[in-house]
Parts: structure tokens; C-alpha cells; sequence
């Protein structure tokens, strides 16, 4: 990670990864996760702010050859890493007519935004995976 995302940068892991991050001591039996009152989790490591992510948006991977594990790590500043490109403009319709709305008597309605994500700066983060315990 290039240092100049050093004092901007957080660590991204899902449920999996962090129960995997709790469990991890040091030589002296210190809890590698310490207290950070200014982390979203609550918990720092190496003076980094955890965020810890939903299973459901960040997944674990399942090597299918060999069964293991995988949990997702991604350290650095996301901000800086990524852009979001949002034309601000939603399309709506609505239609009483379309597929069967008029036999059931009802208005179907629909809305499509449009977004894009892009890359702004690729040595923001860095992304990794740690295999889980069986």
C-alpha cells in the first residue's frame, strides 16, 4: 500500500474474515485487534479502523477443488481507490396495460437509474483473502 493512503486507510472485511481477525495473538498473547473508539467496528488493527462488511455484500469463496475457504481483506482508502459516476436522473413509468396489469387491475411501475463504478487510483487498496480455518 503506498504510504501516502497511509493515514486515510481502513480494513474492509466481511463476518468471516473478522471472527478469523479476532482469534489472531501476538507473541506475547495480546489480541492483534485492539479498542478504537473511532472505528466503525470498534476495534483497530495495526492502527487501521476495521470495517466490517455483511457476508451478503462481500462473500467468502469456496476453492472448488480443494473445499477451503477464502475470506476477502481489502486494505487501503476506497475513496481514493474508486469513483462512482451517478447521472442523477431516475426514469419512472408506469403502465396499466403491460403484461397483465389490466386483467388484475393494477398499475406496474418501474424505475431505472443509472450509475457506473471505475477505477481512480489502483495503488489506493489493496485486496487479499485469508483462508479460513476448517
Amino acid at each position: 500500500l503506498d504510504p501516502a493512503f497511509r493515514s486515510t486507510a481502513s480494513i474492509f472485511v466481511n463476518q468471516d474474515a473478522y471472527n478469523w481477525l479476532d482469534t489472531l495473538q501476538d507473541n506475547n498473547g495480546q489480541f492483534l485487534l485492539q479498542p478504537s473508539l473511532e472505528s466503525p467496528s470498534g476495534r483497530q488493527l495495526f492502527g487501521l479502523p476495521v470495517v466490517i462488511v455483511s457476508n451478503k455484500v462481500m462473500p467468502s469463496r469456496v476453492d472448488s477443488g480443494t473445499g477451503a475457504e477464502f475470506a476477502p481483506i481489502i486494505v487501503g482508502d476506497l475513496e481514493e481507490g474508486v469513483v462512482l459516476f451517478d447521472r442523477q436522473q431516475t426514469e419512472i413509468m408506469s403502465s396499466d396495460v403491460a403484461m397483465d396489469a389490466f386483467q388484475t387491475d393494477v398499475t406496474l411501475w418501474r424505475a431505472i437509474e443509472r450509475m457506473e463504478v471505475k477505477m481512480r487510483d489502483n495503488e489506493a487498496f489493496v485486496f487479499g483473502e485469508v483462508q479460513l480455518p476448517q
